[in-house]
């Protein structure tokens, strides 16, 4: 019997895997986007920017390295914002001249564990909010329906 299900099981635990990633994801960068709103406010220098191709070359993965000093230790980030979001190249380049190299900024960074810092606080993404909890939950209905329909088909054969 559990040859004759095996593909099926697999597939259950990948969905229901896929949907409990989804749902931490979504409430993890939105958490610490909601958080970020009340981190200490400090000053930051731009020290690098890097543009990589994403999605055969028609969203790219923006990165602008900053460094900041939290109580005499230097840090060094790369976070926008939360979620961390893809660019097309016009909007990339945009971001390249709204924090040019060498520049002072602002930087908020979260005073229990000043790794967590971000240039953009409170970006919250509905539109990332919604797509991953959506397709969360089709993996999790997808994996509830598989596990009803082998139970179904046990219960039948039995």
């Amino acid at each position: 019997m559990i040859k004759k299900y095996l593909s099926t099981v697999i597939i259950i635990i990948v969905a229901f895997s896929l949907s409990f990633r989804g749902i931490y994801w979504v409430y993890h960068d939105t958490n610490l986007s909601i958080k970020s709103l009340n981190w200490e406010k400090s000053t930051a220098i731009i020290i690098k920017h890097d543009l990589s191709k994403y999605l055969r070359g028609r969203q790219y993965s923006l990165r602008i390295y900053y460094s900041y000093i939290v109580n005499g230790k230097e840090y060094i980030n790369d976070q926008l914002g939360y979620p961390r979001i893809k660019y097309t190249k016009l909007m990339a380049d945009n971001k390249f001249q709204e924090y040019p190299l060498f520049t002072t900024v602002d930087v908020y960074y979260d005073s229990k564990d000043p790794n967590k810092s971000c240039l953009e606080p409170g970006g919250i993404d509905y539109f990332f909010i919604i797509m991953i909890s959506f397709v969360s939950l089709l993996f999790f209905f997808l994996g509830t329906f598989l596990i009803y329909h082998i139970f179904k088909h046990y219960k039948h054969n039995n």
